[in-house]
């Protein structure tokens, strides 16, 4: 049993060593995003909220270089003029002292 524990524990340890961005992390970054549409919408008087993100799904990362790794995710959300809508992008991302921060491409 302590075997299997030890065992179980490393996978999760070098999982999280792998260095490219989780999906939480993925989600955090396409939050942002959303909140800046929000901010900027509230800015010309428009109701909060006119844009909301329900899930993002990775759907694999790539490294481009050090600290800097290509991601293709799926994003589902919606907003006030088109309703709900799924679509798949790629994120250029980079990491730093604060977390992920999307990258110009």
């Amino acid at each position: 049993m302590k075997r299997l524990l030890f065992g179980v524990g490393l996978i999760g340890l070098l999982s999280g060593c792998s260095g490219e961005p989780s999906e939480a992390d993925l989600k955090a970054v396409v939050q942002a995003q959303y909140d800046a549409v929000n901010g900027l919408g509230s800015m010309f008087g428009m109701k909060q909220g006119i844009a909301s993100l329900k899930y993002v799904e990775k759907v694999s990362c790539a490294s481009v270089r050090d600290k800097v790794y290509r991601c293709d995710v799926v994003v589902v959300g919606s907003n006030a003029i088109t309703g709900d809508g799924k679509s798949a992008t790629s994120l250029l991302l980079m990491k730093t002292k604060e977390g992920w921060a999307e990258v110009e491409q």
